[in-house]
């Protein structure tokens, strides 16, 4: 006569039936979504165009000529100042006279205020003194600038001794000019940058 089955072997194989089909169900619906917020591959674009010499060899158009480059510098020193160009050449001189240092010394002239007034003594009368040559330094940047129109900056080195109503008023010579034939003012060289090291007798 055959027994009941014990509570103890009914407990093991409910166990043993466990329903994995929820589970796998869940697995398969996560997949694609972790696959699909995966970043397997980032890109990333550069907007760049090609040189001018490349682009004109793919288009079978004309080589353009490199435009030339000038870095203009003002040496301001006690005796005077020094137009010198590096990457280019000075053309300031008469029938295509050129040069690569411009020496402008000082001259006797009334001195002047930084409003633009003439500097006056106590009795009203000008004040003489050695000054920059203001009009042949600003008649040479206009030089240099028909020459180099696409330049518009100029690095000022002054020495240590030189006031700052003089750097400021070399910037302010450098910034404008009037072209001939012209009545409204262009940019000469508004974008000045302030150097040091100057070595004095550096400069030939």
């Amino acid at each position: 006569m055959s027994g009941r089955p014990s509570q103890k072997s009914r407990s093991r194989a409910d166990e043993a039936e466990i329903n994995l089909i929820p589970m796998m169900n869940l697995l398969c619906i996560l997949i694609p979504f972790l696959l699909l917020s995966a970043a397997f591959v980032q890109l990333t674009m550069i907007e760049t165009s090609l040189p001018a010499r490349a682009r004109a060899v793919a288009t079978d158009e004309p080589i353009p000529e490199p435009e030339e480059k000038l870095t203009l510098t003002v040496l301001i020193l006690e005796d005077g100042m020094t137009l010198a160009g590096a990457g280019g050449i000075l053309a300031v001189g008469g029938e295509g006279e050129q040069a690569q240092n411009v020496m402008i010394g000082k001259k006797r002239q009334i001195l002047m205020r930084t409003d633009g007034l003439e500097l006056r003594d106590e009795t009203g009368q000008p004040i003489w003194g050695d000054d920059y040559d203001w009009d042949t330094f600003k008649a040479n940047l206009i030089k240099v600038k028909l020459g180099y129109l696409n330049q518009y900056s100029i690095i000022l080195m002054p020495e240590d001794t030189i006031s700052y109503e003089t750097i400021i008023k070399v910037m302010d010579t450098a910034r404008y000019y009037k072209p001939e034939g012209k009545d409204e003012e262009e940019f000469l060289f508004p974008n000045a940058t302030l150097a040091k090291g100057i070595v004095v007798g550096s400069v030939q």
